[in-house]
């Protein structure tokens, strides 16, 4: 079916429309996405399948497939360059935490959040051979 710009069509594919619907034109959603969202997801994962302690290859593989990177580009396509990077590390970074903390008690989280917490406030200095640390104290 081809339509004219100036025709309208059914939005949902219902005999009957909400008002606020009728007359609508036809459009083609066209979703937008950071213009170096590529670069910036494939250094992303770069640098986590680097440093990230993944305990085995099925986790990094999982890793990469959940894109979160590419998702917070998505989210925010007109984000300045400078600070969507940093913005898909953090965001990275808080999926890995959250999935440490599937394994831990109510408790053991919040220890383990007011740990992580202390790096990005300043209050401690990372250990630079856990990579939670000091990830978390760059970012």
């Amino acid at each position: 079916m081809t339509l004219k710009t100036t025709e309208t069509i059914s939005h949902s594919g219902a005999d009957t429309e909400p008002s606020w619907m009728v007359g609508l034109p036809l459009t083609r959603f066209i979703p937008k996405v950071h213009p170096h969202s590529d670069q910036i997801v494939e250094d992303v994962h770069a640098f986590f399948l680097e440093h990230w302690p993944f305990p085995n290859e099925r986790a990094r593989k999982k890793f990469v497939g959940g894109n979160f990177a590419y998702g917070l580009c998505a989210s925010w396509p007109e984000s300045l360059d400078e600070r969507i990077r940093h913005a898909c590390q953090l965001f990275t970074l808080l999926f890995l935490v959250d999935d440490i903390l599937d394994d831990m008690s109510l408790e053991e989280g919040r220890a383990y959040n007011d740990m992580v917490l202390s790096f990005m406030d300043g209050k401690r200095m990372p250990n630079r051979d856990i990579p939670v640390e000091w990830i978390t104290y760059d970012i």
